[in-house]
């Protein structure tokens, strides 16, 4: 168990010291379990404010919300995962954010499924 431990703080770790990148976790209803400090910075919202809210009451417009659940519907379900792409998803103010994105399904066999979204900015130069 201890190992195990180790391991989920050594990949919790690595999630929140990479530069530039936004990472949010979501469970199978997705609410928010994991929102790393480049998420809070290119969305606006602080973990405390994200977390346990739905992925797309936070960052995903209005138009691509229906498309979003479908598609993280069918991950689940059938295992058809969302493709990584270039998408425009939204800043706590209104603003879009365009972002190259990348999703990672993880557990999906133990009825207990997080999905991770990896996103990269588009329109800002790194630190």
């Amino acid at each position: 168990m201890a190992r195990l431990q180790a391991g989920d703080a050594r990949f919790r770790a690595m999630l929140e010291g990479l530069p530039n990148i936004a990472v949010q976790g979501y469970d199978r209803q997705r609410r928010v379990i994991f929102w790393n400090e480049e998420s809070a910075k290119l969305y606006g919202y602080s973990e405390e404010q994200a977390k346990g809210r739905q992925l797309e009451e936070l960052i995903i417009p209005e138009a691509m919300r229906s498309q979003l659940v479908s598609r993280h519907q069918a991950w689940v379900v059938e295992g058809k995962p969302i493709p990584a792409g270039e998408l425009v998803l939204r800043h706590r103010s209104g603003v879009g954010v365009p972002v190259y994105s990348y999703h990672v399904m993880l557990g999906e066999a133990s009825g207990n499924p997080v999905m991770f979204c990896v996103d990269v900015p588009l329109d800002r130069k790194p630190a």
